[in-house]
C-alpha cells in the first residue's frame, strides 16, 4: 500500500472463461475451511486491471480506454467510463474516487488522474508535477483527498512554502483536499536521541486517511499515525528493515503492517494499540505443518538451506541481520496481508519463490496463532483447467494490485485471461 510506484500486476492465475467452477469443502487440520464457487468478474478479461472500493464491494475494471464500475462481481454490465487518455490502469477505487494512471497521454505523457463514478475529470497530474502531486501520490483511504510523503529539499521548500527551520533530508507529509483543493502540510518529526540529533530512522511506507491523516512506517519497524490539528499515536517497531501497511481497514478498525522480519501486527486504527503479532518465524513447526501439505515435504527447511548458501555465497544480506535470520524470514515471513471481515486474517508470501519455494496463501486465526484450512494456491489450482498456473511464478509479486478483499468474505485473485471471485468462509 501506500506511496509505491504503479508496477505491472502479479501473474497469479486461474483461467475461468464467463463459468463457475464448482469447489468442494476442504478439510482442514484442526479447523474446517470452506471456498465457495469461484466467480468470473464480467468486463474483467485480457489485460485488464481491477480496483475494489473496500466498503461497499464495488469493482471497478479497466481495459485501457475505458472504466466499468461493477456493484459486485456478479454484475454483468456496470457503468462504463471514458478514461481522459490511453494505455490506463486503474490504481485505486476509495469511495466514488477512481486512481488512474495513464501510460501514455496525448498531453502529458505518464500522467495520474482522479475520476469520480460519474466520469467527471476531478485531477491530473504527470511527470512535470515533481513535488506535489507527483508520480507517488495516491488518493486517501476515505477518498477525500490526495496524500504523499516529500522531501525537503529546495524545490519542495519553494513549492508547498515551508518554514525555514524544516531542514533538508527531513519529510513533510502533504493532503489536498479534492473538492476545493486546500492543502495540509504536516511536519514528520522522528526525533529518537536524547542528545537532540536528528532521528537516523527512515520512513518508509505511508497511507493517507483523510486529509491531514496519515499513517507512516519507518524503518525501525514503528508504525505513525500523524494527524493536522489532532495528537497522533505511535506503536515500536520489534523488527528493522522495510516495514509496509498491508492493509487499512475501516470497518474492523484496524491497520495491518508486515515488518522486516516478515512479521504481521494488527494494530488499532483509533488508538495506535498493538492487538497481536505473528511472526512464521517465531512458528515454524506450523508454518512447515501448513505448507507440507502442498506435496513439498521438507519444501520450507529446503529453501532455508538454499538461501543461507546464496546470501552467504553473494553478501547481499540486509544491514543488521544475519544471514541465517534473512534465510528464515524467506522461508517462513509473510509478505503481505489482508483483514477478512470474519476476524480472520489473509496472509500471503512470494518470497521464497526465487530460491526454489512456492508462493502461498493462508488464512490465520490470530486467536490461536493458528493457519487454518490448506494452502488456498493448491486447492484452486485442483479446480481450474488444465494448463492453469494458480500461483505467482517469480518472487516479490505485487500484491497490492493483485488481492482483494469483499464485505461479503470473498477474495478477488488477479487472473488470466480474467479476474475471479472466490469466498472463503
Amino acid at each position: 500500500m501506500g506511496a509505491s510506484m504503479k508496477t505491472n500486476a502479479m501473474s497469479l492465475v486461474l483461467v475461468v472463461s464467463g463459468v463457475c467452477f464448482p469447489m468442494s469443502s476442504v478439510p482442514a487440520a484442526g479447523a474446517a475451511s470452506e471456498l465457495g464457487q469461484p466467480r468470473s468478474i464480467q468486463a474483467a478479461f485480457g489485460v485488464a486491471s481491477l480496483a475494489v472500493e473496500r466498503s461497499t464491494g464495488s469493482i471497478a475494471v479497466c481495459d485501457g480506454t475505458s472504466v466499468t464500475v461493477l456493484k459486485g462481481p456478479g454484475d454483468a454490465t456496470g457503468r462504463r467510463l471514458a478514461v481522459p487518455g490511453r494505455h490506463a490502469d486503474v490504481v485505486a477505487f476509495a469511495r466514488d474516487r477512481l486512481l488512474l494512471a495513464v501510460d501514455r497521454d496525448d498531453e502529458l505523457p505518464g500522467s495520474f488522474v482522479v475520476l469520480d463514478t460519474a466520469g467527471h475529470e476531478l485531477r491530473r497530474w504527470g511527470p512535470g508535477d515533481q513535488v506535489f502531486p507527483s508520480l507517488t501520490t495516491r488518493v486517501s483511504v476515505d477518498g477525500s483527498a490526495l496524500a504523499d510523503m516529500v522531501e525537503v529539499n529546495q524545490e519542495s521548500r519553494s513549492q508547498l512554502h515551508l518554514p525555514g527551520d524544516y531542514a533538508d533530508g527531513t519529510f513533510v507529509l502533504v493532503s489536498e483536499r479534492l473538492v476545493d483543493r486546500v492543502r495540509r502540510v504536516v511536519q514528520l518529526r522522528l526525533w529518537e536521541d536524547t542528545k537532540g540529533k536528528r532521528s537516523t530512522t527512515t520512513p518508509q511506507d505511508m497511507v493517507g486517511l483523510g486529509s491531514g491523516d496519515f499513517l507512516v512506517t519507518v524503518g525501525n519497524g514503528s508504525l505513525l499515525r500523524v494527524q493536522s490539528g489532532a495528537e497522533g499515536w505511535s506503536v515500536q517497531g520489534q523488527a528493522s528493515g522495510r516495514c509496509i501497511i498491508a492493509d487499512v481497514d475501516p470497518g474492523s478498525g484496524q491497520v495491518l503492517v508486515v515488518d522486516g522480519g516478515g512479521a504481521v501486527s494488527s494494530v488499532a486504527l483509533g488508538t495506535g494499540e498493538r492487538r497481536w503479532r505473528w511472526s512464521g518465524v517465531d512458528n515454524v513447526a506450523e508454518v512447515e505443518r501448513f505448507l507440507d501439505q502442498t506435496g513439498q515435504q521438507g519444501g520450507a527447511r529446503k529453501v532455508v538451506g538454499e538461501a543461507r548458501t546464496r546470501m552467504s555465497r553473494t553478501g547481499h544480506n540486509k544491514a543488521g541481520t544475519t544471514d541465517e535470520s534473512a534465510a528464515l524470514r524467506v522461508a517462513y515471513g509473510v509478505e503481505t496481508a489482508r483483514a477478512l471481515p470474519n476476524g480472520k486474517v489473509l496472509l500471503a508470501s512470494s518470497l521464497g519463490v526465487p530460491y526454489g519455494g512456492k508462493a502461498w496463501l493462508a488464512v490465520l486465526d490470530p486467536q490461536s496463532g493458528r493457519l487454518q484450512g490448506t494452502e488456498l494456491f493448491d486447492t484452486l489450482a485442483s479446480r481450474t483447467p488444465p494448463g492453469a498456473v494458480v500461483r505467482p511464478t517469480s518472487g516479490g509479486s505485487s500484491w497490492e494490485e493483485g488481492l482483494h478483499v469483499l464485505p461479503n468474505g470473498e477474495v478477488v485473485l488477479r487472473a488470466s485471461p480474467t479476474w475471479i471471485a472466490v469466498k472463503l468462509q
